[in-house]
């Protein structure tokens, strides 16, 4: 809403029984109100919303270095190893590690349970759970919006939240388990891609010798043998045709 004051130049005077006509080019705003008080004109316009400048949405995201946390390393000696491709239109701006701060028996079950974010200088213990967040900022000109998001590239990604005007999109892991692995990534990178149903198809094929970490990861229905019903199941989560539960071997959980 806009209030603006006039004063008539020396040898002037606003007529009070002939108020000009106020005209305002290329301002969409309604005067709603034209009045004189002791010789000021008064002018008021209705209501309108600020223009926003253009901003390009963000739709796919890629965060390169993720390597699953490993038992007595520092929380800060894994978050740096994080980053984002140089042409890439955001920067991270915070990461934090997860864990839960309940005991086990407390949330087995799916039941409540409560989080404590890792200081910098805090180690990873064996067999814990931890999840990663990734806050990312927009280099000026973009913005983010959740559902324009269409892909996270480089972390085992589950979830997020985007501030409500764009100005920040948290990424967030699935649950890590330090001295663990997860079924069917075979190069342990943290996700199931495509590169991991190729390492189980050259198995299969013959191509080249499953080792006992392969055996750990790639026989997913749980047969003793790596072969391309593995390597096609593993392809299918990749594609995200199925869910990763379906290739745990012991089913569901």
């Amino acid at each position: 809403q806009l209030c603006m004051w006039f004063v008539a130049k020396e040898g002037y005077v606003f007529n009070p029984y002939a108020l000009p006509e106020i005209t305002m080019p290329g301002y969409d705003a309604e005067i709603t109100d034209v009045e004189l008080f002791d010789g000021v004109l008064y002018v008021l316009t209705d209501y309108m919303a600020a223009e926003q400048p253009y901003r390009e949405t963000i739709t796919s995201v890629q965060i390169n270095g993720f390597e699953r946390p490993k038992a007595g390393e520092t929380a800060i000696s894994n978050i740096l190893k994080l980053s984002v491709p140089s042409n890439a239109p955001y920067t991270i701006s915070d990461v934090e590690w997860v864990t839960y701060d309940t005991p086990h028996e407390l949330r087995d079950g799916g039941g409540f349970f409560s989080a404590h974010v890792l200081d910098n200088h805090e180690t990873f213990e064996d067999g814990e759970w931890y999840w990663l967040r990734v806050y990312l900022t927009p280099k000026e000109g973009y913005r983010f919006d959740y559902d324009e998001i269409e892909q996270v590239k480089g972390i085992p990604y589950v979830n997020g939240w985007v501030e409500d005007d764009g100005s920040v999109f948290c990424a967030v892991t699935d649950n890590v388990e330090v001295g663990g692995f997860m079924y069917g990534d075979m190069d342990f990178d943290g996700e199931i891609t495509v590169a991991d149903a190729l390492r189980a198809l050259r198995i299969a094929a013959k191509l080249v010798k499953a080792t006992d970490e392969d055996m750990l990861t790639g026989d997913v229905d749980g047969d003793d043998a790596i072969t391309v019903a593995d390597a096609l199941k593993i392809l299918r989560v990749a594609a995200k045709l199925a869910d990763r539960d379906s290739l745990d071997p012991r089913g569901p959980r």
